[in-house]
């Protein structure tokens, strides 16, 4: 099962449960490291472990995890050391005198008007400020996976549909000239049915284009090329009413979630 960011235990459902529901793989799979992605639970297994977008995001929170640490620090004792050698040359001849000194020191703050226990408070809000900010980025990563599987699979369906129109315009050209060898048809026909085969494969044309545009972004976002990917299934636990979803949404939104915790760090 892939690892997850590390976050607070309390309050984490919704997206975290469904990634953890939807996103788990065999650690035979991950190690051999599977070829392609067959699925839409494949493509998110590995945006979530190798997307770049992702990656830098949590390694800003690991970043921002530390100033906890530093706030916390200041609650602790201070140590100092230090060390001097003094040395005199006296120029009538009398051997020189040198002296060595040793000090350490301890100080360690009783009182500070709350300034250190409210910049301990500021910290620990700050960091799980970042770390709504890290999920809103795993749901922007799962929601372009999603985006762009679709795409990848709607595109290589306009292109199967293209290659069949365009083999059958091009039987029917053939038939076209075939009947106007045999004075059947007239050259307009003919020229009619070319038309029609010419602007199929300019379409032709633009649906394979669209579809390595679309392979392109696959590669992007999930790491590697799409192969035959399997159908999108149906979206569980969805909201059945406008007032289910906006209740959900203010419970578990984490742009909302990461402004209060901004709000109490401030």
């Amino acid at each position: 099962m892939l690892k997850l960011s590390s976050k607070p235990a309390g309050g984490r459902k919704g997206l975290r449960a469904y990634l953890l529901a939807g996103l788990t793989v065999s650690a035979l799979a991950l190690g051999a490291g599977s070829a392609f992605a067959e699925s839409l639970t494949d493509a998110i297994t590995l945006a979530y472990a190798n997307n770049p977008t992702l990656q830098r995001a949590r390694a800003q929170q690991r970043s921002t995890d530390e100033t906890y640490v530093q706030a916390r620090s200041g609650l602790g004792p201070t140590l100092s050391a230090g060390a001097s050698v003094d040395y005199s040359d006296v120029p009538t001849g009398v051997a020189g005198r040198s002296s060595t000194g040793l000090n350490l020191s301890a100080n360690q703050t009783l009182f500070a008007s709350g300034g250190l226990s409210s910049g301990v408070k500021a910290a620990e809000a700050d960091v799980n400020a970042g770390r709504e900010d890290l999920r809103a980025v795993e749901a922007q990563v799962l929601s372009d996976v999603i985006s762009v599987y679709t795409a990848v699979r709607r595109d290589q369906e306009a292109l199967r549909i293209g290659e069949e129109n365009y083999n059958v315009l091009k039987r029917q050209l053939d038939e076209t000239k075939a009947r106007f060898e045999a004075g059947e048809l007239t050259r307009t026909d003919v020229a009619q049915s070319e038309a029609r085969l010419a602007a199929s494969s300019a379409s032709l044309a633009q649906a394979r284009a669209q579809l390595d545009s679309s392979r392109a972004q696959y590669v992007a976002i999930v790491g590697q090329t799409p192969t035959a990917l399997d159908p999108v299934p149906g979206l569980p636990n969805l909201p059945v009413t406008f007032d289910a979803a906006l209740d959900r949404a203010e419970a578990n939104n984490p742009s909302l979630s990461a402004a209060k915790w901004a709000e109490a760090a401030a």
